[in-house]
């Protein structure tokens, strides 16, 4: 966190709540440092597994639902806050970020929506790799 260039980290929602301490390192130790908060309000990587389907019992124990504002911990530490609307505040906060500080930029997603584009983007991602000779394949 110490060089030139700038440090960007993404995480997501339940990350972020269990390493909040992470927060108060970066104000105390003066880290210039941009976090892509993906917020989808609970653990949306869960839904990738089977047990999605059991959707009662899946929202509870793997959904987490939790509806926290993120504003206010930013505020905590002194980070600068932007809840991204679109793409381009997100580029709007992310160039901003870049001048120093710590800045935590919100995107909010749907988990219900998430295994659906992760789908259809991951073929996506493969064939771009493939014709750029970085992979064979990836996934099946």
């Amino acid at each position: 966190a110490g060089g030139a260039a700038p440090l960007v980290m993404a995480l997501g929602d339940l990350s972020l709540l269990h390493d909040t301490n992470g927060l108060l390192a970066a104000r105390l130790h003066q880290i210039h440092a941009t976090i892509l908060l993906i917020n989808n309000d609970g653990g949306g990587i869960f839904s990738f597994l089977p047990q999605a389907s059991e959707t009662d019992q899946f929202e509870l124990l793997f959904g987490t639902p939790h509806g926290i504002d993120f504003a206010p911990l930013a505020a905590l530490h002194n980070a600068q806050y932007t809840l991204a609307t679109d793409w381009s505040v997100v580029h709007t906060a992310l160039t901003a970020s870049f001048a120093g500080g710590l800045h935590l930029i919100e995107i909010r997603t749907r988990r219900d929506q998430n295994v659906i584009d992760h789908r259809r983007i991951w073929p996506l991602v493969s064939a771009a790799l493939s014709r750029a000779g970085v992979v064979e394949r990836i996934g099946a």
